[in-house]
């Protein structure tokens, strides 16, 4: 019992210190959701540790072996309805366009008959947003449509060592698209349109891992890869007058567009 309790501390401390330069960054920023599940969700996504549903295939891919001897299916989706108002100085009030941004999650598992091995595929969307406001609003020459989003698939191997130990790797592939409209300000004339369409795909790996102490005390550990993405789209102008139009030689202009995130 000690043994095993030392190789697990080992294990997480290894984890740990691995995974410590990328810690700060999962999870970060205003746009993350993670909906995939609706058991997890309603335990605050604590569920690495637990992983004993479908959904471990987003959560731990290393708890499916919990999962042996059967076929499972589990599949769903969630609303986002993002609203806000923004009120100037003046007392003048703005509402956003109320949106509806589904979040679906689809997860197959099955051991295909093959002994201490389970197997995984599932898709979810774990990142994305959007805004609207209306062409007269006080953002419509920042933003008045703009939204980002993503769709992530996994494909998970498992495989149990013992009756404590399982250990999976997982490939994740992600599909995004980056959509804005805004207006442009032009002197003596009405405004101008702008509009940008973006979109990319990449790959990464999770490592992840699984130990079960007792039937009360289980454990997990999982480390994601960063994911890169270099959006390749194009940038419109339209309804161009004045000086924008002497720019660009017409009414109209389009030019190609790349930016890379991680």
């Amino acid at each position: 019992m000690y043994l095993k309790t030392i190789k697990f501390l080992f294990a997480t401390l290894f984890t740990i210190l691995l995974v410590v330069p990328n810690t700060f960054a999962a999870g970060s920023g205003g746009i993350r959701v993670e909906i995939p599940d609706a058991a997890a969700f309603g335990k605050g996504s604590a569920f690495v540790g637990q992983a004993d549903n479908p959904s471990a295939i987003y959560y731990n891919p290393a708890g499916l072996t919990q999962l042996k001897g059967k076929n499972y299916f589990s599949g769903g989706f969630a609303v986002i309805s993002p609203s806000a108002s923004y009120t100037d100085f003046s007392g003048n009030e703005s509402q956003m366009v109320r949106q509806n941004f589904p979040v679906p999650h689809i997860y197959l598992v099955s051991d295909f008959g093959i002994d201490n091995w389970v197997f995984g595929l599932g898709g979810t969307s774990s990142w994305g947003t959007g805004t609207a406001w209306a062409d007269d609003s006080f953002s419509r020459y920042v933003a008045t449509e703009s939204d980002i989003k993503n769709i992530d698939s996994f494909m998970t191997a498992a495989y149990k060592f013992n009756e404590e130990w399982s250990f999976a790797l997982s490939a994740d592939h992600t599909w995004s698209v980056a959509n804005k409209s805004k207006k442009l300000l032009q002197t003596g004339g009405a405004d101008g349109d702008y509009n940008l369409k973006a979109s990319d795909s990449g790959w990464g790996y999770r490592l992840a891992t699984h130990f079960k102490m007792n039937e009360h005390h289980k454990f997990g550990l999982m480390y994601r890869s960063p994911i890169q993405l270099k959006y390749r789209g194009k940038a419109f102008l339209h309804e161009l007058n004045g000086t924008f139009q002497a720019i660009f030689g017409g009414t109209s202009f389009e030019t190609k567009i790349a930016e890379e995130f991680e």
